[in-house]
């Protein structure tokens, strides 16, 4: 018995022992120890002082590091704490791909015009204030600004060609940034969940306004240089000049939606992933819904379309909802115009019922109450020439 009991323990002892190794080297591998200034870095040299000044130095380009969804792995990571100002150097061409990930201690950062790029995700998480991005950088690359939550304030001057997706994804104190002419694409979600942006002026060039924005629920202007066509309502649901077509939903807002009045179509991908919303009510106007209109609505129980004619659908307009659970409202008598509708069919749950008694599809009364004074006219008639002629007949 006390073999096995002085077996037992050394077992547990051993596990406790590997356990705590595994741990070690997880926490080793991503968040080293600091190791001593200086450190080299590509072409570059970069030091740390006393002060806690990160410089980076020297002629050419600094190295790439892991960056996204990796843990960065630049030397002086496991300094990242100690660190309280990066100051990049004239000359430095190049800063590394997740240079600068996780150093909060980062409020502000001069870029030299000798910089011409900047590596993807290079100041994620850092805690940038206000940053000026020269005319020499080509780009601003995927996730470069990724997470600075305190990012309020960014210049970029003329002469960036391009902004890529995630680039400023998640600075959520964000109000105002102008984007030159200069810029000749923008990558999707580039600005996503910058809740507090209020205004953005965008190149007349750049047209895939819908997936740039996603949940910036405090939207209230967008204006595009030489075209001002596309704006957002106060309530963050973004549509075109003239409010013709619903272009974005903010995905993180819950409950229910009713599509204004005057929309007649709803663009693609413009509810897409709204996973807190829970029922939409659309109009007897709209007469088109795009491709990925409300793709990843998981929550999405209960959807009225209050127009007669089945709007056409684009492709995967209605992806990931539960079709079985889904409960399709349509105007009464429509219901064999739905189930032969290639878009609408899949639909199990199709009930015959007008949700908003106050959108009565006008058109179609109007050619009904106009078909009944015709038929009731048409009878009228004859109904006399009857009488007529059966009064001649008696004579």
């Amino acid at each position: 018995m006390r073999k096995i009991l002085l077996t037992t323990a050394a077992v547990a002892a051993g596990m406790v022992l590997l356990l705590a190794v595994s741990v070690h080297a997880i926490v080793d591998t991503r968040w080293p120890p600091p190791t001593e200034s200086p450190w080299k870095s590509g072409a570059t040299a970069v030091t740390l002082d006393s002060n806690g000044i990160l410089r980076v130095s020297g002629v050419g380009a600094m190295a790439d590091y892991n960056a996204h969804y990796s843990f960065p792995n630049a030397p002086w990571i496991g300094s990242r704490n100690s660190i309280t100002e990066a100051v990049i150097e004239d000359g430095v061409t190049h800063i590394g791909k997740g240079a600068f990930m996780y150093c909060w201690g980062i409020k502000s950062i001069k870029i030299p015009n000798s910089v011409t790029s900047i590596g993807g995700w290079a100041f994620r998480s850092t805690g940038l204030t206000s940053v000026v991005i020269p005319n020499s950088v080509t780009g601003i690359e995927e996730g470069t600004f990724y997470g600075c939550y305190d990012l309020t304030s960014v210049t970029i001057e003329d002469g960036v060609r391009y902004i890529d997706s995630d680039a400023f994804e998640r600075c959520s104190n964000l109000k105002h940034i102008t984007i030159p002419n200069s810029v000749e694409y923008i990558g999707n979600c580039a600005f996503y969940e910058c809740k507090s942006l209020i205004s953005i002026t965008i190149p007349d060039n750049i047209c895939n306004v819908e997936d740039l924005f996603r949940n910036c629920v405090s939207l209230t202007s967008i204006n595009i240089n030489k075209g001002n066509r596309f704006y957002s309502s106060v309530d963050g649901v973004l549509f075109n000049k003239d409010k013709t077509e619903l272009i974005m939903y903010p995905q993180g807002r819950q409950g229910a939606y009713t599509v204004p009045r005057g929309v007649k179509s709803i663009g693609s991908g413009a509810f897409r992933d709204c996973n807190a919303l829970t029922s939409v009510t659309i109009r007897n106007r709209v007469k088109n819904i795009g491709e990925f209109a409300f793709s990843g609505c998981t929550s999405l129980t209960s959807i009225s379309v209050n127009n007669p004619k089945p709007p056409k659908a684009g492709n995967s307009a209605f992806w990931k909802i539960n079709m079985d659970n889904a409960c399709l409202f349509i105007p009464p008598f429509s219901v064999g115009a739905y189930r032969a509708s290639d878009e609408w069919k899949n639909f199990k749950l199709i009930h015959g019922i007008i949700d908003d008694a106050n959108d009565i599809p006008w058109p179609w009364l109007a050619a009904g109450v106009l078909t009944a004074l015709i038929l009731s006219a048409a009878i009228f008639v004859v109904i006399k020439k009857l009488r007529k002629s059966s009064v001649k007949d008696v004579m």
